[in-house]
């Protein structure tokens, strides 16, 4: 997801202690990516006027979605760390990002990707 303004970020909804989940999907359009990577920068608090929470991003998983196919089906494999990657254009390459909310912290709307400012 690339904006006009260059800053390639979602929100996710998470409380204290919670493990949150989503994933990323990426298909080049036009061409190839060679030696594409994921990973997640610290999240920011969205509303910064309740205070300046933010989740460091050691707390961020991120893993790439690989199948294996069986009696004719794609099936989920395990979800090995992520390295880079060369991603042919049309192709598809999922990553699954999970988030741990510190315990002390605050509950709230993180954004994924945009460093702390």
């Amino acid at each position: 997801m690339v904006r006009q303004d260059g800053i390639n970020s979602w929100t996710i909804d998470a409380a204290r202690n919670e493990y949150e989940s989503c994933q990323l999907v990426i298909l080049p359009v036009s061409i190839g990516m060679e030696m594409a990577e994921v990973f997640a920068g610290d999240f920011v608090l969205v509303d910064k006027t309740t205070g300046a929470v933010s989740i460091p991003c050691v707390n961020a998983d991120v893993r790439w979605v690989r199948t294996a196919r069986s009696g004719g089906v794609d099936w989920p494999d395990p979800l090995p760390r992520t390295y880079p990657i060369d991603i042919a254009r049309s192709a598809i390459a999922v990553y699954w990002i999970t988030v741990k909310v510190p315990e002390g912290g605050a509950e709230a709307v993180t954004r994924l990707g945009k460093p702390n400012e």
